[in-house]
């Protein structure tokens, strides 16, 4: 014992414990009349809904002259609508419990949003606000700009950065 506490063998991982069956919920799937196809699965039980529009909108589709415009519009979607600042957004999305976040990755665009399922409705005018009525304010897209810029020359400075990127290159 030490400090009254028993002592623990650290030098084994621990026993594996009972295994519990999981049964995924049923997805449904549906078409709305103006294109936009939907998936939703419901799990019981939870207080939460997470809502995700994705779209082929990733840096794949960038052309060669403007690589990392995808991931660049991504991150200004959210900094501003014709009634919403970026911090009146995600004061929005705190005060529905939650969160709002966008992005890009190779394949996709994407907003999302994870809230209170009491708040879905709000949860959903939020998103749909963002998607159809983002103001992309110069001064954000101007400050993200000079941000990757910034990370570019910080990434040629990093043997971390580069050895990964010199490894990419090797493989693939």
């Amino acid at each position: 014992m030490a400090n009254g506490r028993p002592r623990v063998d650290r030098s084994a991982p621990p026993p594996p414990g009972e295994i519990r069956p999981f049964q995924f919920p049923p997805v449904v799937r549906a078409c709305l009349p103006n294109g936009l196809a939907v998936i939703a699965a419901r799990l019981t039980g939870q207080p939460l809904v997470s809502l995700e529009l994705v779209a082929p909108a990733g840096a794949q589709y960038d052309a060669a002259e403007s690589a990392g415009i995808a991931t660049l519009t991504a991150s200004v979607l959210d900094e501003g609508t014709a009634t919403r600042s970026s911090l009146e957004i995600a004061a929005t999305a705190e005060r529905l419990g939650g969160y709002f976040v966008t992005g890009a990755d190779w394949d996709v665009g994407y907003l999302s949003t994870g809230l209170l399922s009491r708040h879905c409705r709000e949860g959903l005018d939020l998103l749909a606000e963002v998607v159809a009525g983002a103001t992309f304010p110069e001064s954000e897209v101007e400050r993200l700009r000079r941000q990757r810029l910034t990370e570019i020359l910080r990434r040629q400075q990093d043997p971390s950065a580069l050895a990964d990127d010199r490894f990419q290159r090797e493989v693939y």
